[in-house]
């Protein structure tokens, strides 16, 4: 168990000691030196001052004695005005506590002002320390204004004496009441006296005689209790021993309940084991049996739903069948189709007809548009003539009848009916041929109109006729390819389901059934 050990005793300005801080080994401390170099001065200044911060003379002496007081190491050199500290630095595992005691202390003033204080979790050193920056001791004043700058606030401040030696023996020692403390204290006070020993060595009576002064004396009260105690102790070990003599008894017993325990329960073992054995093949054969019900329930559902599919597809099937009976538009189409077609077919013999008769016309057109041309180089070959003819005549008439003012050509126009009848007459039949070729031609151009109408018509219709026989013929190759599957599913569900059963007539009755209504349908109409 851990506990607390002194790690440090520190002085700060006081006796020989400007800032000491002396080091121990796991709580253990060895001064080595000549008589009255200051060993002894060095410890009591903390044991058992530092405990209790008593520092009466008495305290501070080995011998007990009152030869020296606290200002004789305070004011040592012939100090005027002195601010001191002794502190120690205690230590638990990885946490530290420094407990000590603040000194001021002027020349002639009879006793010095003292305060005491407590750091927990931090260390005195470096910057954390009991002086300013220029190296001189806080007074009390001092500590109160750096308490919580300088210390953060781990720094406690007692004003008393007895504050500060409950709060010691609450954090290093736990005694219960502070009487036992002090009394602890006593005999540090005693065991650190020198004179335990004289010239012939250790004297055990005095040793004795120390010890037993430094004990607490015991009341009545308590005298009686212990000896009440003792009684206690040895009527409890009479019972004890009439106890062990039962206790051995009831081992003996034990023992043989013991034998007839394990022969029970090897009993019931046996019987448990068979039980247990009977009830598993049971369980593992309701098990099996419970696996067979889910198997047939699993094939028996699987078979209704084949069944089910089986009917909604005969519906989907009959369906398709009445859509196709019903469908007489494709019949009408068929019937416009074939009206059409020998529509197309009348048109084009028509055409063809009107084609040979249009030949013959541009024949009898290109042989008078050849008669036309023939007339008219006749009809100006001979208006030259004429003219020609009329302009000798002219010449002849004024040289030899000697009319100067007669114009044979206006003579000539102004009886041309006597002259160009016949060439007239012949002009107007052939513009009365050529209207009627312009409305035999106006004719052809409305018989070729119409006739492309009849082919975009037909070509239409041609369409429409090989769309429906395209449906028609991926209708029928479906509903063979579901008919022959529906039979084969049929026939395999019926060989491999065991719970229904049906017969090769019944089997026959549904194929007839199948092809019965098939048959009931002439696709040759559609």
């Amino acid at each position: 168990m851990s506990r607390w050990i002194i790690n440090r005793y520190c002085f700060l300005n006081f006796w020989l000691f400007d800032d000491e801080k002396i080091e121990t080994f796991g709580g253990n401390l060895l001064l080595n030196g000549e008589n009255g170099s200051g060993k002894s001065v060095t410890l009591q200044s903390f044991i058992p001052v530092i405990l209790d911060g008593n520092t009466h003379s008495n305290r501070l002496s080995t011998e007990g004695d009152t030869s020296r007081k606290i200002d004789y190491y305070l004011l040592y050199g012939d100090k005027e005005d002195v601010i001191s500290y002794i502190y120690a630095e205690f230590k638990k595992e990885n946490t530290y506590v420094t407990y000590g005691i603040g000194f001021k202390m002027k020349k002639n003033q009879g006793s010095p002002t003292k305060w005491y204080f407590k750091i927990e979790d931090k260390r005195v050193e470096g910057n954390f320390n009991l002086y300013n920056k220029s190296k001189e001791p806080y007074t009390l004043q001092d500590l109160k204004k750096v308490k919580d700058s300088i210390f953060e606030g781990k720094l406690t401040i007692f004003e008393t004496q007895d504050e500060y030696k409950k709060d010691v023996n609450n954090v290093l020692f736990g005694f219960n009441t502070i009487e036992e403390y002090e009394e602890t204290l006593r005999l540090i006070l005693e065991l650190r006296k020198p004179s335990v020993k004289d010239g012939n060595g250790f004297d055990p009576q005095f040793i004795f005689d120390i010890l037993n002064n430094s004990l607490q004396v015991l009341s009545e009260e308590r005298l009686k209790n212990m000896s009440d105690s003792f009684e206690n102790i040895e009527k409890i070990s009479e019972k004890i021993e009439r106890m062990e003599k039962q206790n051995l008894s009831l081992e003996n017993i034990e023992k043989i309940y013991e034998s007839y325990n394990r022969f029970m329960l090897k009993k019931s073992l046996d019987s448990f084991v068979t039980s247990y054995k009977e009830n598993k093949r049971a369980i593992e054969m309701l098990e099996n049996l419970d696996k067979d019900i889910k198997n047939n329930e699993i094939v028996l559902e699987k078979e209704y739903q084949k069944k089910f599919n089986r009917e909604e597809e005969k519906k989907n099937k009959e369906n398709r069948l009445e859509e196709l009976n019903g469908n007489l538009e494709l019949k009408d189409i068929r019937a416009n189709a074939s009206r059409a077609q020998r529509d197309l077919e009348d048109a084009l013999e028509r055409e063809i007809q009107k084609k040979e008769s249009l030949k013959i016309l541009n024949d009898k057109i290109a042989d008078v548009d050849k008669n036309i041309e023939k007339e008219k180089k006749s009809y100006f070959q001979t208006k030259e003539e004429i003219l020609c003819e009329a302009k000798k005549m002219d010449k002849y008439i004024q040289e030899f009848f000697g009319y100067n003012d007669f114009d044979f050509l206006r003579y000539i126009e102004e009886n041309k009916k006597i002259y160009l009848v016949p060439l007239e007459e012949k002009t107007l039949n052939f513009e009365k041929v050529i209207k009627d070729i312009l409305k035999l031609e106006e004719e052809l151009q409305k018989i070729k109109i119409n006739i492309e109408q009849k082919n975009k018509e037909l070509d239409e219709r041609k369409l429409e006729i090989y769309s429906l026989e395209r449906n028609k013929n991926t209708l029928l190759d479906e509903f063979n390819t579901q008919k022959e599957s529906f039979i084969e599913e049929l026939k395999d569900s019926i060989d491999s389901f065991e719970i229904l059963y049906i017969g090769k007539n019944n089997i026959d009755t549904i194929e007839d059934e199948i092809f019965r209504v098939e048959d009931s349908v002439n696709f040759s109409e559609f």
